[in-house]
């Protein structure tokens, strides 16, 4: 019997079917549909050589071998009775040694480490001259390649890979030869992006093919392709679940034969909650957020909530499962469509219950939004809070499903805030069954010690991650295997919830805390016949790696013994409005609804009182709250009664939050946490220390560390999206930076500036405990360059290691004549060694950097440089014994030597290393900038 040899064509197949696999994606036949089109007129073996290696295929040769057009014009598609969708592949062809340019930009800018890595593999194995074809691919049912084309190059609110990558290839002058090509061969009838298509399935699954041709190594393409992913879990994790028993949440959530009765008594009284969020919405004067509250949208509010009548159970009471998310899409919104319905994380959990459920049969689970319409503000909140558990009153729920972060620190904080759970425990949590009580009624400050919220009210969550993930960045597989693990265990809790009611045997009551405790007993029961707790862990684990890694660039900064690489990804993952590694995790938790900060704090646990009851009543709020911190104070998890002894004998007037930090640190012994040293230095310089504290123990609170970074970061953005917006954020940064520009600088780190008609600043530096100033100020730059009024100084070792730079107001640097304007270490070191030097030298060391070897050795002579110096050592050198004719121009008259070259010899024998620097710096200095 001998061997098959395949085909080209079948090898070429294989090839796009291995690299979907990679992507955990299964186009099926599509991928022999799609070849078989596009090689009509092909022999094959071309076809093969070009998915092996597409990016070194011209843009001559391609068009011949995927039978790809031209795109030339414009032209809108004429209007049709139905939509076409069309495929189309952009092109920019650059030399290796071009992009390996561009490849760096990008690296220094944006975090994409693997994608970069790999790409720079393959440009290590090309010759520099080589042509290289950089290309994204897309397909569009509303426009055209080209108008996608124009509205992808001029968008400026688009952060895609694309768009990152071209906007850097246009800023190097490289992005006018960039060509479309369209793949009519390839057009399906069928509008792109709509759940109920008919056509939906082929419609995306050519275009994960058309991409996996390519090979997503080699294109501007962050994600696999397709709107909806249709994740398929591996045959091992299949297997995982096979002896698991879903049959009564399987019976419970597929659609029964006869139409259902709705449960209109249910929806009725769930209507009136919202019909009351309303009208609070208006007392508050809230206008514009209560006239999205509409009768009809109050109506789907109500249907999302009970569903179908046999959502309920055990006499009508409870509902087994429930889903609590942060908010919904504007298209959700508009259209008044449920979460299952269409938006991609809705479609990708539909996938998934599918599987775990092995049925295409399924209808609504009970379904409720913390924020039930487009606005999220912070001064709406408590009422949003409120009215969730009001309607969580209504459907009592047994088992509850959180996604994102603010619904699960809700659920976690009991409905009494937010603050219990915090970002760093967030993600060791996900896949966890936990127990929760949503009676909001049950007052924290009044109810005697001892008192108990409703025992009627407790359910047990399983928080997820916010599947809108799924929607940006490159969609790292393990999150669909992590969001597979997180439903098979909120399934099968329902299941056991389901199971537990059908016995005769239990004495617990249905929503007490007996009963939700017996219920996690159960799971635990259950699990014990499959390995699924420690993948669930396991691939926790992996996510959260990934997490720092691919979206903020952690991995490498946790890894990297390079001081000055360590601390330009910190700055870029703040640029970003990415946390610092351990605070990443999952989080969502900069947008309202997520941590307080140390001023939220303090406002709820004020100031402790001395020898009163109402100390005691701040401790009971305490407790109650169950703020994170209190996990992370030894005492209190050890020894409660030694904690409340230690807490009853605070000082008077001792704020109880910084408090709290402080007998951390003692008890931890180390004022800084988790935080490396490069973390410590970025945060001491670039972000605002919180008030009331002195000393460094802020650190150790992930919350205060997150709103640090925050602040800084909304400083960092003020460009803006819109002229307008732009003026506005610069009114109110000037505004800012007129409060902190009167303060004393410990580091020259975004210190806001005004240069004067002179050309210099005046800055006070503090130094020793005392503030310090030249009486000239700083000189910036001479006045012919015309460069006057407010501007920021920074040291950005990015651009310059030996200099401050001067950067506008959008933190962009500023140039005259095509230079930076810097200033050097050598103008401190000559003009201010005492004072602007010795701050210099402090933010350089900051950074982990280091002081040139000339200046290192100039700053360690005990006598100061002195130009008198210069100008004695050339009269000592050429006039001590005769009078001496030069000429002041730098050209030679009459053998007449000019000054120039005279102090060039004087110093080359007498002066310092540091003189001659400065002498060539002088003769070298543009007129009018000295």
């Amino acid at each position: 019997m001998t061997n098959r040899t395949f085909t080209p064509l079948e090898q070429t197949i294989s090839l796009i079917k291995q690299r979907a696999a990679e992507s955990q994606l299964d186009p099926g036949n599509t991928s022999q549909y799609v070849i078989s089109k596009l090689a009509m007129n092909n022999n094959g073996v071309q076809f093969l050589e070009f998915a092996q290696d597409s990016a070194s295929v011209s843009d001559e040769v391609m068009p011949y071998i995927l039978q790809a057009k031209l795109e030339a014009n414009n032209i809108r598609i004429p209007k049709k009775k139905y939509f076409i969708t069309q495929y189309y592949v952009r092109s920019i062809s650059l030399t290796c040694e071009q992009f390996t340019r561009v490849l760096q930009d990008y690296s220094n800018e944006y975090f994409d480490e693997l994608y970069i890595q790999r790409f720079g593999e393959y440009l290590s194995s090309k010759k520099p001259d080589d042509i290289l074809s950089i290309r994204y691919v897309g397909c569009t049912s509303t426009s055209t390649p080209l108008k996608r084309q124009e509205e992808d190059n001029t968008s400026k609110k688009q952060k895609r890979r694309y768009n990152n990558m071209y906007n850097i290839i246009e800023r190097h002058g490289l992005a006018r030869n960039q060509v479309v090509y369209s793949f009519p061969l390839l057009e399906v009838k069928g509008q792109y992006g709509v759940f109920d298509d008919p056509n939906r399935q082929l419609i995306d699954e050519t275009e994960q093919v058309l991409i996996h041709l390519f090979g997503r190594d080699m294109l501007m393409n962050s994600q696999p392709g397709g709107f909806y992913y249709p994740y398929s879990p591996s045959d091992d994790d299949r297997q995982s679940i096979s002896n698991l028993n879903f049959d009564h949440a399987r019976m419970h959530l597929t659609e029964s034969p006869t139409p259902p009765t709705r449960p209109e008594s249910h929806q009725e009284q769930i209507a009136m909650i919202y019909q009351q969020y309303r009208s609070e919405l208006i007392r508050a004067q809230e206008g514009p957020v209560a006239k999205e509250v509409t009768d009809s949208y109050i109506q789907f509010l109500a249907e999302s909530a009970i569903p179908r009548v046999d959502r309920l159970i055990h006499n009508g009471r409870h509902v087994p499962l429930a889903v609590f998310a942060n908010d919904m899409t504007h298209a959700d919104f508009r259209l008044k469509r449920n979460f299952f319905e269409g938006c991609r994380a809705g479609a990708a959990s539909l996938t998934l219950l599918q599987h775990i459920l092995d049925t295409k049969s399924f209808s609504g689970i009970s379904f409720l939004d913390l924020w039930v319409t487009r606005y999220i503000q912070n001064n709406l909140q408590s009422l949003h809070i409120s009215t969730a558990a009001s309607v969580l009153e209504r459907l009592r729920p047994l088992t509850m499903v959180t996604c994102g972060y603010g619904p699960a620190a809700v659920a976690f904080s009991n409905f009494h805030g937010s603050h219990s759970l915090d970002e760093s425990e967030y993600g060791s949590i996900i896949g966890e069954p936990i127990l929760v009580n949503y009676d909001a009624a049950f007052n924290y400050e009044t109810e005697p010690d001892g008192a108990e919220p409703l025992d009627e009210l407790w359910t047990v969550i399983v928080p997820h991650f916010d599947m809108g993930n799924l929607n940006y960045g490159s969609i790292h597989p393990q999150l669909f295997r992590l969001a597979f693990f997180c439903w098979v265990r909120s399934l099968l809790l329902a299941d056991c919830c389901i199971s537990l009611l059908e016995r005769n045997n239990i004495n617990v009551r249905p929503g007490s805390r007996a009963f939700g405790q017996l219920l996690i007993e159960e799971l635990h029961n259950r699990e014990l016949k499959s390995d699924i707790p420690q993948k669930l862990k396991e691939t926790r684990t992996v996510v959260q790696e990934w997490r720092r890694s691919d979206a903020t660039g952690m991995y490498i900064y946790n890894n990297s013994n390079d001081k000055g690489r360590r601390t330009r990804r910190l700055r870029k993952a703040i640029l970003r409005k990415d946390y610092i590694a351990g605070y990443d995790l999952f989080s969502e938790a900069g947008k309202v609804g997520g941590k307080l900060g140390y001023k939220a704090h303090s406002e709820r646990y004020g100031y402790t009182d001395d020898n009163t009851d109402h100390r005691k009543l701040q401790l009971r709020i305490l407790l109650r709250y169950n703020d994170g911190i209190l996990r992370k104070t030894r005492s209190f998890n050890i020894d409660k009664d030694r904690f409340k002894r230690w807490f009853m004998k605070l000082p008077a007037k001792t704020n109880i939050y910084q408090a709290l930090i402080r007998l951390i640190q003692a008890e931890h012994h180390s004022p800084m946490g988790n935080l490396e040293p490069a973390q410590v230095q970025y945060l001491k310089v670039q972000c605002k220390q919180p008030e009331g504290f002195d000393d460094d123990t802020w650190m150790l609170d992930p919350d205060l560390v997150s709103e640090a970074l925050r602040k800084r970061a909304s400083i960092m953005w003020t460009a803006g999206t819109t002229p307008a917006k732009r003026e506005a954020n610069k009114r109110n940064l000037i505004t800012r930076l007129n409060n902190e520009g009167k303060k004393a600088v410990k580091y020259f780190t975004q210190v806001p500036i005004n240069i004067l008609a002179n050309g210099r600043a005046r800055i006070r530096v503090e130094l020793d405990g005392e503030e310090k100033a030249e009486p000239d100020g700083m000189w910036i730059i001479g006045s012919g360059a015309n460069v006057k009024g407010k501007y920021i100084l920074d040291y950005d070792p990015n651009i310059c290691t030996t200099a401050l730079i001067i950067k506008d107001l959008q933190g962009s640097p500023v140039k005259v004549q095509d230079n930076y304007i810097l200033i050097a270490d050598q103008w401190f070191l000559g003009n201010s060694r005492d004072k602007y030097f010795r701050t210099f030298v402090n933010t350089v060391q900051l950074f982990g950097q280091e002081l040139r070897p000339i200046i290192k050795e100039e700053s360690e002579r005990s006598v100061a440089f002195s130009g008198e110096r210069m100008i004695q050592l050339f009269m000592e050198e050429y006039c001590s014994e005769n009078e001496l004719i030069v000429s002041t121009s730098q050209t030679p008259q009459d053998n007449i030597p000019t000054f120039q070259s005279l102090m060039d010899e004087c110093l080359q024998i007498k002066g310092t290393n540091f003189e001659k620097e400065i002498w060539n710096h002088w003769m070298t200095m543009p007129t009018g900038y000295a």
